[in-house]
């Protein structure tokens, strides 16, 4: 609580009125810290406003989030466009760890295509030496990989399309819209208990 005392003192310090200020916070549970020592600092005008970091995000990106079943669902109806043999308990199986992966991917590289790519060709390397009529783990899992560097980038422009995104397709929208949005905003944002900044 002293952190947030020190950063409140330092804000009140500025300002008498938070009404437009916007606190960017790690999770939920700083709100109820910060409200209680607002009171105590006996501060009387309207509340900031409060975000997540993943909140705050999603607002700059300017897409809808879709997670869990939904999108599972969605990309199911998608894969049996292109890839009919699939059943929903086979894709039920591999999706969801996929799918946070390829969130990764697009969190921390700005080129998740390359990165398909590049797990592609070393599936490949690996398949090397194989014979090519012989079905097994190898060669599944470069068919596997062949399929998702065509289904991947494919479902992202659908996705954006209807102004959807996941996790991190919302990373790298408020990547491409971060200056447009600090332009045009009229908050202070202040980012607090974010150890890494």
């Amino acid at each position: 609580m002293k952190f947030l005392n020190k950063v409140l003192e330092d804000v009140l310090d500025t300002t008498n009125d938070l009404s437009n200020y916007t606190f960017v916070i790690p999770g939920k549970r700083p709100v109820v810290f910060i409200k209680k020592i607002l009171v105590e600092k006996k501060y009387n005008g309207f509340l900031p406003d409060f975000f997540t970091i993943e909140e705050i995000i999603g607002e700059i990106s300017g897409r809808v989030q879709i997670q869990g079943i939904a999108l599972w669902l969605v990309a199911f109806e998608f894969y049996k466009q292109m890839f009919d043999h699939e059943t929903f308990d086979n894709f039920i199986k591999w999706f969801p760890t996929l799918v946070k992966d390829w969130d990764d991917m697009m969190k921390f590289s700005s080129n998740d295509q390359a990165v398909l790519g590049y797990m592609l060709d070393e599936e490949r390397i690996k398949n090397w030496g194989e014979q090519l009529g012989e079905e097994n783990a190898r060669t599944r899992n470069l068919d596997f990989w062949k399929k998702m560097v065509v289904f991947l980038p494919a479902f992202k422009k659908h996705l954006l399309s209807k102004n959807w995104a996941t996790s991190g397709m919302l990373h790298q929208e408020a990547t491409k819209q971060i200056e447009e949005f600090s332009k045009n905003s009229k908050h202070q944002y202040v980012f607090i208990g974010f150890n890494a900044f």
